[in-house]
């Protein structure tokens, strides 16, 4: 599952100005088309959404009962009133945080998409770069493919390209399954593998990175070399945090890695064909998070 954050005015946009259109309507339109608007109108109300709206909770009640509703109100009644169960709740003080652009939020509360009002193009993507997410509104309603389709890429170097594609994407946490993460480090103070991972990593205005990696030591190491390994790099990460406090990573390690690596984003899910530290050629198939969420990649 994942979270929407929504206005009233875009779901009523979608579903009470655009569900009237037609094939040709569709375009004519300037401002969005017929795949963007079926893209929205599938993450608004799909079985793999946690939708949270612009209003208060008591407000939410409210329209969901019908009950003494202004003109303007009905449609959102209606379009709420559908909702059975606890999958729609209201949140307008977060929604107002991300709309004014404030960082003061908890990292863990951010939806997958933030869909807004009357918002300019211009500042949906400064939130995007700003807090590690998915952001559009009445100004901004045609969706990039990239962003709701699953997309094959050849990489000539996992090492050195895999982030110049996983950063052409929102986000503001990885976690990452790469049995061989470790082995392809060096437990040496001066060894730039570590740093250079971390940098590779694409920051963010929000002032926060979680990083959590899944790995273990394949080949036969001793017994403490997993322990060894974690804290150095945790300790490259605590060093890059020391000259870096416009953004700083948190990391968490475990050993619960599985055969095949992946990367799994708060925006989309990431499979790659070889170990992520790997100077060889590989692919990486990148799926939107808001429609995969529940897929069972191997075994995940």
């Amino acid at each position: 599952m994942v979270t929407v954050l929504a206005s009233k005015a875009f779901i009523e946009k979608i579903f009470y100005h655009y569900n009237s259109y037609t094939v040709s309507d569709f375009e004519s339109d300037k401002q969005t088309d017929i795949e963007s608007f079926l893209f929205f109108k599938d993450i608004i109300r799909g079985n793999k959404t946690i939708l949270h709206i612009d209003i208060s909770e008591e407000e939410l009640l409210r329209l969901k009962a019908n009950s003494r509703l202004e003109e303007d109100e009905k449609n959102i009644s209606k379009f709420l009133s559908t909702y059975q169960n606890n999958k729609v709740s209201g949140t307008p003080d977060l929604y107002q945080k991300l709309r004014n652009q404030d960082h003061n939020v908890d990292p863990h509360q951010l939806p997958c998409f933030l869909l807004l009002d009357d918002v300019s193009e211009e500042i949906c993507k400064k939130i995007e770069t700003g807090f590690g997410i998915n952001c559009f509104s009445l100004k901004r309603m045609k969706v990039p493919m990239h962003y709701r389709s699953v997309t094959l890429k050849s990489l000539s170097d996992t090492k050195s390209a895999l982030f110049s594609e996983l950063n052409k994407f929102n986000y503001n946490a990885l976690e990452i399954f790469d049995p061989y993460f470790l082995d392809n480090s060096s437990v040496i103070e001066t060894c730039s593998k570590n740093t250079e991972f971390i940098a590779r990593v694409k920051k963010n205005e929000l002032g926060k990175v979680q990083l959590k990696i899944n790995a273990d030591l394949i080949d036969k190491f001793p017994l403490n070399e997993f322990e060894k390994r974690t804290a150095l790099f945790d300790s490259h990460v605590k060093n890059h945090n020391t000259y870096n406090r416009d953004c700083s990573i948190e990391v968490e390690f475990t050993k619960k890695a599985k055969h095949d690596r992946f990367i799994i984003s708060n925006t989309n899910i990431n499979i790659i064909g070889n170990s992520l530290n790997m100077s060889s050629k590989t692919f990486i198939n990148i799926f939107p998070k808001v429609i995969y969420s529940d897929y069972n990649f191997g075994g995940k």
